[in-house]
């Protein structure tokens, strides 16, 4: 009898190159996100500390704080492309909780702008002429991500897993 030679792999073959895989896909997937949130969250304190920044020029030039992100000169370009997309600005009032919708409203002469960036949300809120603070904090915190704080007084504050505690922030 001639035997056929053989073509191709056996399953056991498959079945071990798809274990190798899975074991390796174990080990790299939840790094890739730590290293992934890490980004957002340095990318988060970046944004803030350039919002503290732009607040100081445009009083600079205008003689008191912007009250919406898009009137600062180097967001202009981020709150427009965020309204363009579709998932930047909607108006709203921040809760609390610092859960809500997003955009540019006005509350107990308050004004609040707020942008999607990065998988944050930031809202920056304009007391009166001469104080402002802005808030980051991650759309969907399952990890115990970092919110910031920063305002008028060129503070900045940082929390993992909530926002900055009441002794930590001015009075609102």
């Amino acid at each position: 009898m001639k035997r056929r030679t053989q073509r191709g792999f056996s399953l056991i073959e498959l079945m071990i190159v798809l274990a190798i895989m899975l074991t390796i896909s174990v080990i790299a997937v939840p790094s890739y996100l730590r290293a992934r949130q890490a980004a957002y969250e340095a990318s988060a304190v970046g944004f803030t500390h350039s919002v503290q920044a732009d607040q100081v020029a445009y009083r600079a030039t205008h003689g008191s704080y912007a009250t919406s992100f898009s009137q600062l000169p180097g967001q202009e370009a981020a709150a427009a492309a965020s309204d363009s997309s579709g998932g930047g600005a909607i108006n709203t009032t921040m809760s609390s909780s610092g859960a809500g919708a997003l955009g540019i409203t006005s509350s107990g002469g308050h004004a609040t702008s707020t942008i999607i960036r990065n998988s944050y949300v930031f809202s920056l809120v304009t007391l009166s002429d001469e104080d402002w603070y802005v808030t980051a904090f991650p759309v969907m915190d399952r990890t115990g991500g970092l919110y910031v704080y920063a305002d008028s007084t060129g503070a900045m504050r940082t929390a993992k897993g909530s926002m900055p505690s009441g002794d930590q922030l001015r009075a609102q």
